[in-house]
């Protein structure tokens, strides 16, 4: 039987303004015939479900995922599992729509497999003979997004200052982001 589900990426606005590679940083969750966050195990499995706490990645200019724990994310080959693993590259294809859908190739199907273990699903971009299946589609949070590229460029416009002015615009677009961050990680979760 085959499931539509959804995985929203949540995705900070304060922290897609900082200029370390262009990265973007988000959690993922799922709603639908499938709802509930995306965690992960400890060696890097992302999960649907299961009681794992959200998982946080981030997405760079050239659609390459990391998770917190700088791991390249990837699509194995065998069964395309979307996985982080420990020293592998981040495999690049991956984008976050307009509509704040996280796409692999342009696609924004994923598959959830049930895994056995305290109901927790895995994510693949495609069916295989050897997983059955639910799709899932990504879709966005209005509360948090990805800059489009029309907000990037409005927020990088202080490189277009007289070096004097563009210098102090730069810290004190540093210092609001610090303090962003620091509200975020005082408040409490939704």
């Amino acid at each position: 039987m085959k499931n539509f589900a959804s995985l929203a990426a949540f995705a900070a606005g304060a922290n897609a303004l900082v200029s370390r590679a262009d990265s973007c940083c988000f959690h993922l969750t799922a709603s639908g015939a499938v709802s509930g966050t995306v965690g992960q195990l400890g060696d890097g499995q992302n999960r649907i479900g299961g009681g794992l706490a959200a998982a946080s990645f981030c997405i760079d200019s050239n659609g390459a995922i990391t998770d917190s724990s700088g791991r390249g994310c990837i699509v194995t080959n065998s069964v395309t599992q979307f996985q982080c693993d420990l020293g592998s590259t981040a495999q690049t294809g991956f984008s976050i729509s307009s509509g704040g859908q996280l796409q692999y190739q342009g696609s924004s199907n994923f598959v959830a497999c049930q895994t056995g273990d305290n109901n927790e699903l895995n994510i693949y971009t495609t069916e295989s003979s050897s997983v059955l299946v639910r799709l899932a589609q990504l879709l966005r949070s209005p509360r948090f997004r990805c800059p489009s590229p029309a907000d990037q460029a409005r927020s990088f416009q202080v490189n277009h200052l007289p070096s004097s002015r563009a210098a102090l615009s730069l810290v004190h677009l540093c210092l609001a982001l610090d303090v962003l961050r620091l509200r975020q990680s005082l408040s409490p979760p939704l």
